[in-house]
């Protein structure tokens, strides 16, 4: 990523994971206390470590089950590591992140990625809300091995600098069980699950995807039985319904937090070939959710990684499937301070740190 894209990461994560409206002391919702601790008024700051990935493959859906040859081409970034601190305090929650450089050798290994990424998920009392837009330029083949002639273990990886990806999301969950269910406990932290506790959810969300090349994705020397001529743009939209369960799980001040969504989609895409113009089609998509979260949070100290993923599984058009995933890793360590802008006290916790 250019440092301009990384300015406008930090940016744009002021809305961050914890969502300028996720808490308001405007709601009114009550949670049953026996199961949630709120710490909306505290002042928190934390280190955050976050990377993100937008990742694709390129198959044959019609390829025989019998066949020793490789049918499918999956393509990664070489995604940098982002680094930095936050704070929430009230309504307010705040990440600044810079992008570690991936530096020389990794260049050489999988290439270079730029990259210009915006998210946030805002974790409200009953529902969640999740955004994205992202935008990549290069990717490494990351199967190499049968498909590249004489590629070996330890070798460079095949890079496309011109391959290009864009792809956009939104979408909302409702969640049912919410006064003794918090998503926040486990993801924010501005509140902490005192007692195993799990929801329902619901959703409905959107997603279009984008990729572009100069050249053909599926280049005429790999060793591949994909069955399709070669095509350098592919436009998807994808809208969907999902349904599932999330439950915390605590024992004590330590706690796994897990979510599982599965629903179907109606897609449209077009696939622009080189030689013989563009195909259109529609058709159903398999959709898949899943967020995680494990930890440890007390009163005081909290530290948690989070782990968030959404894959799209799409139809062939004419022969060939796309199928896509965002993937967003955290990690969160943080420390509350009771006392920070008491005036008969002026920042106490300088000299009384308890965890």
């Amino acid at each position: 990523m250019t440092k301009s894209g990384s300015i406008l990461l930090l940016l744009i994560l002021i809305s961050g994971r914890n969502g300028l409206f996720a808490q308001s002391d405007i709601e009114s919702e009550a949670i049953d206390s026996n199961y949630i601790v709120s710490y909306t008024n505290i002042f928190t700051p934390r280190f955050v470590l976050i990377t993100k990935r937008n990742e694709f493959d390129v198959e044959n859906v019609y390829s025989d089950s019998s066949s020793q040859n490789t049918t499918t081409l999956a393509f990664r970034p070489n995604d940098p590591v982002s680094i930095g601190f936050g704070f929430t305090y009230k309504w307010l929650g705040i990440n600044l992140a810079f992008n570690v450089p991936s530096g020389a050798k990794s260049e050489a290994l999988y290439g270079k990625t730029k990259r210009f990424d915006l998210g946030t998920h805002i974790y409200g009392r009953k529902l969640i809300v999740d955004l994205t837009f992202q935008w990549y330029r290069g990717y490494y083949l990351s199967n190499p091995q049968g498909i590249i002639p004489g590629w070996e273990q330890g070798d460079p990886y095949p890079s496309r600098s011109d391959v290009k990806v864009s792809t956009y999301g939104a979408a909302a969950f409702y969640v049912f069980r919410n006064q003794k269910f918090s998503y926040r406990a486990a993801f924010t932290y501005n509140e902490r699950q005192k007692k195993s506790a799990g929801s329902a959810i619901v959703g409905a969300g959107l997603s279009g995807y984008f990729i572009r090349a100069d050249s053909s994705i599926i280049n005429k020397d790999y060793l591949l039985s994909l069955d399709s001529e070669g095509f350098n743009k592919v436009n998807i939209g994808n809208y969907y319904a999902v349904g599932g369960y999330a439950h915390t799980f605590v024992i004590k001040y330590f706690y796994l937090s897990l979510t599982l969504g599965v629903g179907l989609g109606v897609n449209s895409s077009k696939v622009f070939f080189e030689d013989s113009g563009k195909t259109q089609n529609s058709g159903a998509s398999i959709v898949s959710l899943f967020r995680t979260s494990f930890g440890y949070n007390n009163d005081r100290f909290y530290i948690g990684l989070s782990l968030y993923n959404s894959n799209f599984s799409l139809g062939s058009q004419p022969n060939i499937g796309v199928n896509y995933s965002y993937t967003s890793l955290n990690i969160n360590i943080g420390y509350r301070f009771y006392h920070a802008f008491d005036k008969k006290e002026p920042l106490p916790w300088l000299w009384d740190l308890k965890i």
